[in-house]
């Protein structure tokens, strides 16, 4: 390990050790060759939706409660979490053991990574650039784009993805000409065969919760697909771990390159991170993943990212009103329904199912409470000024 990594972490109170780390417990060898960092509360817990189960006619079914995966605090506040902090636990200890300094991400303006990278960075001492493209406007965006502000992000909002593109260039070319060291770069939704070692994980710990009879062998497992490497993660760690789950990644976007390109996107994910993970550790087996091997859902997209649908809302309201959770309409919402519509088709009425929930519901005003939202960039002030779509429930 980089000599920052370990005075970083020591100087913010999180723990080098890592043996209770379910994928270093199989592979030894991978905690020598891969830097880790616990920080959020992971293992997440597995919920029992007994009342929906019924409803739908599905045999079990089961939430993981990756929503609880935000860090504790001394004080009992419980930080943001999501599916994210699985991948920071990663790629922030990789920054660290390059002796990096801060951290640079992309995102659109609403998004969830951007905002716990930005966390999670500021916990173990690193600051966070983020920049932002445009999306359609959601309660949560200007949620996260006030919980970037409180925790001091330096934030950019550009009109364009290829525009950002340039400025990511321009900061490059300048860190060179002033002999600065250029941020680490994570790449959007924290997805590479670095960050998807978090879902790698998130499957030994699986499968240490179906051992611990807390949950009957899923027969699937429904995931949200996004930047893909929740779901290129989870599928290479159950194949590892020799679990037999099928996972089923729901598109959330079918617009533009989103159609013809996110197979391929899984399936590069998929394939970088075993063979790193096996370059890293011997022991690992060597897996070569196909188009066989995977089976997207398409059909619950709806006419483009962050645009909800109705069946989206029902299935938000559904989840909601019989087990308490709450789901957002671009990402985990969309999942849900394909879910939901698989059931009543009678898909499921003899399966076990279960659904990775990666949304950190909540409105944090113990943190926002008091921000003016006129202190954002002033291109973002427009998320703020313009209705929500109706069909927005503000979770």
């Amino acid at each position: 390990m980089g000599k920052v990594l370990g005075e970083m972490i020591m100087s913010h109170g999180y723990s080098t050790i890592k043996s209770a780390t379910p994928i270093f417990q199989a592979f030894p060898l991978l905690e020598k060759n891969i830097p880790h960092i616990c920080l959020g509360a992971i293992p997440t817990p597995i919920q029992k939706a007994e009342t929906l189960a019924k409803l739908l006619n599905i045999k079990n079914l089961y939430i993981k409660r990756d929503d609880q995966s935000g860090t504790k605090l001394p004080d009992g506040t419980q930080l943001p979490g999501g599916n994210k902090v699985r991948k920071l636990e990663f790629l922030l200890a990789d920054a660290l053991n390059f002796d990096a300094t801060s951290v640079l991400t992309v995102g659109d303006a609403g998004s969830n990574h951007a905002l716990a990278t930005t966390i999670y960075a500021k916990q173990v001492g690193l600051k966070s650039i983020i920049m932002l493209s445009p999306q359609i406007p959601t309660a949560y965006t200007r949620r996260n784009l006030l919980l970037n502000l409180y925790f001091g992000a330096d934030i950019r909002y550009f009109s364009s993805e290829t525009e950002r593109d340039v400025a990511i260039t321009k900061l490059a070319r300048e860190c060179h000409k002033t002999n600065q060291p250029n941020p680490y770069f994570i790449p959007m939704g924290g997805s590479n065969e670095v960050g998807s070692i978090g879902f790698v994980n998130a499957a030994f710990e699986l499968k240490e919760q179906i051992l611990a009879g807390q949950i009957t062998m899923p027969d699937i497992i429904y995931v949200t697909l996004g930047s893909a490497g929740m779901a290129a993660g989870l599928i290479v760690g159950l194949k590892a771990a020799g679990l037999p789950c099928k996972v089923i990644p729901v598109r959330i976007s079918m617009t533009g390159a989103h159609a013809v390109y996110k197979e391929w996107l899984l399936l590069q994910m998929l394939n970088k991170t075993a063979a790193y993970l096996h370059s890293s550790d011997k022991n690992f087996p060597k897996l070569n993943f196909t188009e066989k091997d995977i089976e997207l859902e398409n059909n619950f997209a709806g006419p483009g990212y962050a645009q909800i649908t109705t069946e989206t809302a029902q299935a938000i309201e559904l989840l909601h009103t019989t087990e308490g959770i709450k789901l957002d309409g671009t990402y985990t919402g969309k999942t849900f329904a394909a879910l939901v519509a698989h059931a009543k088709n009678q898909d499921l009425h003899d399966k076990t199912v279960l659904f990775l929930n990666s949304f950190s519901a909540g409105d944090y005003a113990q943190f926002t409470d008091k921000l003016d939202y006129k202190k954002l960039p002033k291109e973002l002030h427009y998320y703020f000024e313009v209705p929500l779509q109706q069909l927005d429930k503000g979770f």
